[in-house]
């Protein structure tokens, strides 16, 4: 049998129940990831296995921000957490500096942005402006835009499992009509791939895995 030996590399929350460590994402010879030490509540850490480092307690107290859907874009963490003020919106830092990035549904309860997937200097993903709906939005850290309002209105297309593929992102979508179907975007045409259930309430497709073109 293949063994190698473990080490604790943090107790995060000393002498608890446990950080519940979780969302590990590398970027700039780090791992970052969400944990609990009991006095900040569910915040940002990070760890290069010597030294880990609560890299900012977005939410100040022991109430949490709940980071998560972490994804790394041009030296940055891009995820979503709650603050007291904006509620859950999309944030970013590079383990010196962490700011919110935008305020997505200004005013609500948050815009709950989620999906991050990296195409061509932006990260896409779905997000509520409490206009539209969940849509699709994308940020390059400077400017978050909505990409295209598939379902007019405010009902939302509920876009997901979003797959870069030559310099497109493809995705599942609810346009209203079509019910959930393919979908792909450039960044400015937005476009139904393929109704691959005519008529019927959707084909639902799921587990987008690049291959081959």
């Amino acid at each position: 049998m293949l063994f190698r030996s473990a080490t604790l590399v943090s107790d995060i929350w000393e002498g608890g129940d446990g950080s519940s460590p979780q969302g590990f994402t590398a970027l700039g010879g780090y791992l970052y990831f969400a944990a609990n030490d009991s006095t900040h509540g569910y915040e940002l850490w990070r760890t290069n296995g010597t030294t880990t480092t609560l890299v900012s307690d977005i939410w100040e107290g022991a109430d949490h921000s709940y980071p998560n859907s972490f994804a790394a874009l041009d030296g940055y963490l891009y995820f979503s957490a709650y603050d007291s003020t904006h509620g859950t919106e999309l944030w970013r830092t590079n383990g010196t500096t962490t700011t919110l990035v935008s305020d997505i549904w200004e005013g609500g309860d948050g815009s709950y942005p989620q999906g991050f997937t990296a195409l061509d200097g932006y990260l896409y993903f779905e997000a509520d402006d409490g206009t539209h709906g969940y849509e699709l939005w994308r940020t390059n850290g400077t400017t978050t835009t909505l990409v295209s309002d598939i379902n007019v209105g405010s009902d939302g297309s509920y876009p997901q499992g979003f797959t870069a593929l030559d310099g497109y992102l493809y995705f599942e979508a609810d346009d209203g009509t079509h019910g959930y179907e393919l979908w792909r975007t450039d960044g400015t045409t937005t476009a139904l791939v393929s109704d691959i259930w005519e008529g019927g309430d959707g084909s639902y497709p799921q587990g987008f895995t690049a291959l081959g073109g």
